[in-house]
């Protein structure tokens, strides 16, 4: 008994020597002891889930990065094709209206030579006319003269004959008067 008491009063002044022990560690380490091989296990699987999640994730960061990295690159590519086709069309607009200006200053140029040659045909014209007319008139003036030639060489003509009717008619009268006689 003596030693029961011993253990006992060791038990005793061992529990008021001793450190108390927190209930929540106390938990734990029962826990440790009946489920340790299984939190092990469980805290492995749950590491190995989170290493395989995060292997994923970066697989899936990548293949976003590398499909946002194709869109991108498409984007560009149809970007820069859009800017070389509108440099295209601004480039053949440039020439369009340098035709268009070529032609302005062609069909200028023809008008200037249209009315340089309407200019040259009406001044032709207005010669020849002015020609015409004055051979016209020359020769309405002959004709003019030749009428008045002819009316007086018919005037004269005219007396002349009337004159001798004149001389005929005196002479009747005459004749008249003698054979009265």
């Amino acid at each position: 008994m003596g030693t029961t008491n011993t253990s006992s009063g060791k038990g005793a002044n061992g529990a008021k020597n001793s450190p108390a022990i927190d209930p929540a560690t106390q938990l734990q380490e029962i826990q440790k002891l009946l489920f340790g091989q299984q939190i092990t296990q469980l805290e492995q699987a749950i590491t190995a889930l989170r290493d395989e999640t995060r292997q994923h994730l970066q697989s899936f960061e990548k293949t976003i990065r590398n499909a946002l990295e194709k869109q991108h690159k498409s984007f560009s590519d149809q970007l820069e094709s859009l800017a070389a086709h509108v440099e295209s069309l601004n480039e053949q607009h440039g020439n369009r209206e340098a035709v268009i200006e070529d032609d302005i200053e062609a069909v200028r140029q023809s008008i200037g030579l249209f009315e340089k040659q309407v200019d040259a045909a009406h001044n032709e014209l207005e010669t020849s006319l002015q020609q015409e007319s004055a051979q016209l008139r020359d020769e309405m003036t002959a004709q003019h003269q030749q009428a008045m030639d002819g009316l007086q060489g018919n005037t004269q003509s005219l007396e002349k004959n009337k004159v001798d009717r004149q001389l005929l008619a005196d002479l009747f009268s005459k004749v008249a008067e003698s054979i009265r006689n």
